[in-house]
């Protein structure tokens, strides 16, 4: 990437937009074309767009096959994984440094969250514990630049669940607020070993959780409101924040329990039909695509397999109702777009 460019979109998330979203992405849509040489042979056969929404789009799928890394793998300084699937293949999102990923992660913090700085408790791993993972890169940033002290509740066995618990009993007895942030499935765990031994919180009013991630391929599922009333049995009357993001996105969206989930101005939403890839209109569900200007390194449009729809779109970010993933095979649109780019260069 060439610095010029890097620096126009480290100005855009920082809020001095001297360009328009649109013209960016497809700038950016232009160098990766170029750079990036699995897009590269996808795209040889395509018209050059002329608006964001005409980047031709990868499906997240194909960061388990292909090394979607503008320049030599040299260059690579940090990669993230994905977890694992059925088949063993893990996606992998390639990038030289963590700048941009981390300048459009604290943005969005500093937008989500309180801006006091409060203690916080992390229930996953630490950057050192697992680098590979881009949650965990975020819970570092967060833990060195929002947040008045940070405890993981984590070692190498896996979840230090008494050591979480033993966080929560003395969160509870200061009386000051605080902030829990955890995979969701982490957090049922701590939760339900608090109810099998009668243990009950009441964190101070201000205190945060913030959750993320689902329960696929887990012993244990909740919905959202389940999840949110075993909390509040647990923990107390806490704002519950909710986070969404994935490995293959530099951009995570954020939202209250129970309403829409925000994007920031530099990732811009949209919902398409699963079957033609044909967008939808807004507040009509779709399989969900983000152009994500953070995705400096890799390919600017990413197609995801979850349902949703645009509820609203404003100057300072999409809104989007989450549906959940899309059940059974992949869609016929997202397959063919599969195919083709890992289709073996022509001769």
């Amino acid at each position: 990437m060439t610095s010029p460019l890097r620096k126009r979109v480290r100005d855009f998330i920082d809020g001095a937009r001297d360009t328009s979203f649109g013209e960016l992405a497809l700038a950016l849509h232009a160098h990766q074309r170029v750079r990036n040489l699995p897009y590269a042979r996808f795209c040889a056969g395509r018209p050059v767009p002329r608006s964001w929404t005409e980047i031709p789009t990868v499906p997240t799928d194909v960061f388990r096959y292909a090394a979607l890394f503008c320049g030599e793998s040299s260059e690579v300084g940090v990669t993230f994984r994905t977890s694992g699937t059925t088949d063993g293949a893990r996606g992998e999102h390639h990038l030289r440094d963590t700048g941009v990923y981390h300048a459009s992660a604290l943005a969005q913090i500093r937008r989500n969250l309180p801006t006091a700085k409060l203690a916080a408790l992390m229930l996953a791993p630490t950057p050192a514990q697992l680098p590979d993972s881009s949650l965990s890169s975020m819970l570092g940033l967060m833990a060195e630049q929002h947040c008045a002290g940070a405890t993981f509740a984590w070692d190498d066995g896996g979840l230090d669940v008494d050591a979480g618990i033993e966080w929560i009993a003395q969160a509870a007895a200061h009386g000051v607020p605080v902030q829990i942030l955890a995979t969701s499935f982490a957090l049922v765990h701590v939760l339900d070993i608090m109810a099998s031994r009668g243990l009950a919180a009441r964190l101070a009013t201000g205190s945060v959780l913030m959750t993320t991630g689902g329960f696929k391929g887990k012993s244990r599922s909740l919905d959202p409101d389940q999840l949110d009333a075993l909390a509040r049995t647990h923990l107390g009357d806490v704002e519950h924040v909710v986070e969404y993001g994935m490995t293959e996105l530099g951009s995570q969206l954020w939202g209250r329990h129970g309403g829409p989930l925000h994007a920031p101005p530099w990732c811009r939403v949209t919902a398409h039909d699963p079957q033609t890839l044909s967008p939808v209109s807004d507040g009509v569900d779709g399989i969900l695509r983000f152009t994500d200007l953070s995705n400096i390194d890799s390919v600017v449009s990413v197609q995801t397999s979850d349902l949703g729809s645009v509820v609203a779109r404003a100057d300072d970010g999409d809104a989007i109702a989450l549906r959940g993933r899309l059940g059974g095979a992949r869609p016929r649109g997202c397959s063919l777009l599969v195919d083709e780019l890992l289709a073996p260069p022509s001769r």
